[in-house]
């Protein structure tokens, strides 16, 4: 009968940090993108001069036109929600 240890092999160790780094790197590249949605939704909210809720209200009541700015306004920041609350 063959004696099992309860120690990771050299090979699994390596498996375990590799897969560490790579979550890592996910976690990295999510934050980066939501830096960069952002930074786009500031970008909308400053060429228009009112913020994110006045523009849904405005467009949302007929009150502002879905240009195609606007149509990219609104689809960062549903990614935004998308993203973060993942």
């Amino acid at each position: 009968m063959a004696i099992h240890s309860h120690r990771p092999s050299a090979t699994a160790k390596t498996t375990r940090e590799k897969l560490l780094a790579d979550l890592a790197s996910v976690d990295d590249r999510r934050d980066a993108n939501i830096d960069r949605i952002r930074l786009r939704i500031a970008e909308f909210e400053r060429m228009y001069g009112m913020p994110s809720d006045d523009m849904t209200a405005k467009v949302n009541a007929g009150e502002l036109a879905e240009t195609d700015d606007i149509l990219l306004w609104r689809m960062d920041l549903d990614l935004l929600r998308h993203v973060a609350s993942a």
